[in-house]
């Protein structure tokens, strides 16, 4: 159950008993939501019931403040209570009807008030003006303690980097301060000849239960070399152990050209296999696309992957994402088998093949075109396609229209690389970025 701080402000000199009647109902709305409230059972008008207010959020840590302006109040304990808790806040102003005379409450001047203290205070808070049995206000909350958690998961998070990226790709470069400062992530670099190591040492019998599994997921795997799908499920073995070695949460591998020619396979399959897990992996050593992984998986509760942008379809208003076999098969098509295929330069497996399924998805992208942070946020819908590429591949009708996001990603310079998942979560990104301070751009 999410734990929820919750307190009503008011001032004695308004209508005191509907300040109370609405705050009863607030609590309730939430309650019946399932959040569990931390706060007091009673208005809040004084300093002394703020102390109160953070005694009990010390007790249990809630994920965010949610607070009623249950009547027009200055911002003075308003100040004092969030430069305590330091947690994200959302305020919370009931509507009034006109009574023809003096307001009783007068609601939503405490939460313009309070709105202006905070915005020169530098904190972060997000506003509703809703009944106090409203949905929304469910909601916004439900919003707010979600990103709040990511935000937080996010601090101390540990990425491994394998390799450094190659001659050219800028998009791979790594500003390892500015993750540090902005979002609390460090870097673990981890050097190839490691993982080489470690595949070269696998157990047999371990790959030959990950070989009989492969077996009964993918079509035609027994028609392609045995020696380099060992060696990509030799990869995965490795790869799934440097994890827990270093305690990292995502995998950003330089893979090419060294994975072909030191193990004769390919890495995809064994990034797809991690990626099914819930460890994001890229094959292109591009650390801010693991990140962006790793937070759509955390958002939606689904796996994410890497895709690449290759085709504009003005026609029919849709993209051609594609990369080479990276996306886990809890995504695949489920009216088409996965396949097992090669790698279309190298000629070499494991690599699953298959159609990405239709339905909602968002694509998002840490980006660092500009010098700084910037969360792009782009929402569509997956198409059923045939399967015509080798690789993983799907036919995006993104909700801007796909020449209008062709024209963003170039004319912004957005690195090639987008992280997808399934669902429509840009509010919970657009939350996010808001929390941690990071520029927005839709495409």
């Amino acid at each position: 159950m999410t734990a929820i701080g919750f307190i009503a402000l008011a001032r004695p000199t308004f209508d005191v008993a509907l300040a109370n009647q609405l705050r009863e109902q607030g609590w309730l709305t939430l309650t019946n939501a399932g959040f569990q409230l931390v706060g007091p059972d009673e208005l809040v008008m004084t300093i002394e019931g703020v102390e109160h207010t953070l005694r009990l959020m010390s007790i249990v840590r809630p994920e965010v403040l949610v607070v009623m302006q249950a009547s027009f109040t200055d911002a003075s304990l308003l100040l004092n209570l969030v430069e305590m808790a330091r947690l994200p806040v959302l305020l919370w102003a009931v509507p009034e009807a006109p009574s023809g005379g003096r307001l009783r409450l007068n609601s939503f001047g405490g939460l313009n008030l309070a709105a202006h203290s905070l915005k020169r205070l530098g904190a972060y808070y997000e506003v509703v003006y809703a009944l106090p049995t409203a949905s929304t206000v469910v909601e916004k909350v439900r919003t707010m303690s979600k990103v709040a958690a990511v935000c937080r998961q996010l601090y101390g998070t540990r990425v491994g980097r394998i390799g450094d990226n190659a001659a050219g790709y800028t998009n791979a470069l790594v500003n390892y301060e500015a993750l540090q400062i902005h979002l609390g992530i460090s870097i673990e670099q981890i050097e190839l000849g490691e993982v080489f190591h470690e595949a070269r040492a696998a157990d047999p019998k371990l790959v030959g239960l990950l070989t009989e599994q492969m077996q009964r997921d993918l079509v035609g795997l027994e028609g392609v070399d045995q020696r380099a799908v060992f060696g990509t499920l030799s990869l995965y073995a490795a790869l799934r152990k440097l994890v827990d070695r270093y305690a990292v949460a995502g995998l950003a591998v330089r893979t090419a050209p060294e994975v072909f020619t030191e193990l004769a396979c390919t890495a995809d399959g064994a990034l797809a296999l991690l990626n099914n897990e819930f460890i994001p992996c890229n094959a292109d050593v591009d650390v801010n696309n693991v990140i962006t992984q790793l937070v759509l998986q955390w958002i939606s509760d689904k796996p994410a992957t890497s895709v690449e942008m290759v085709q504009f379809d003005h026609q029919q208003g849709a993209i051609l994402l594609w990369h080479a076999g990276h996306a886990p098969l809890s995504m695949a098509d489920p009216l088409m088998q996965p396949r097992a295929s090669v790698h279309p330069q190298r000629q070499l497996p494991l690599l699953m093949e298959f159609a990405l399924k239709p339905g909602r998805v968002t694509l998002a992208r840490l980006s660092e075109t500009t010098g700084s942070f910037r969360l792009v946020i782009s929402t569509g819908e997956m198409l059923q396609m045939p399967m015509e590429t080798i690789g993983t591949v799907g036919m995006l009708r993104p909700d801007s229209g796909c020449e209008a996001v062709m024209n963003t990603v170039l004319s912004e310079g957005i690195e090639p690389q987008f992280a997808l998942t399934y669902g429509d979560h840009a509010e919970r990104l657009l939350t996010m970025a808001s929390m941690l301070g990071l520029a927005t751009l839709r495409l």
